[in-house]
């Protein structure tokens, strides 16, 4: 099951529930197999362990694949605010300053 089309869409479309049940899905599809994709896509995307650890303990009992979805979807949310704060347009750059 590939999940980088649904993270995209994401981007995209960040409050579509239906899609946040795709990717649940896909996250749970990958515990069951292929736990190691899902371990590489959570340090490539920077969840924190600490806290994935923290959140799952802490709410031992509840769906597994939901709660690493929000901790994924939020830590893409600040990726993207945090690009969008920090982007430059390139016409407010001096041509001499430029690359």
């Amino acid at each position: 099951m590939e999940i980088q089309p649904l993270l995209d869409r994401f981007s995209l479309e960040p409050s579509d529930a239906q899609l946040r049940r795709q990717i649940a899905e896909a996250i749970d599809w990958m515990i069951v197999n292929r736990f190691d994709q899902l371990v590489n896509l959570l340090y490539t995307v920077d969840v924190s362990e600490k806290r994935l650890k923290s959140v799952l303990a802490a709410k031992n009992g509840e769906n597994a694949s939901g709660l690493i979805t929000a901790l994924l979807l939020e830590r893409l949310a600040q990726k993207a605010a945090a690009r969008a704060r920090f982007r430059t347009d390139p016409g407010s750059i001096a041509e001499e300053e430029g690359w």
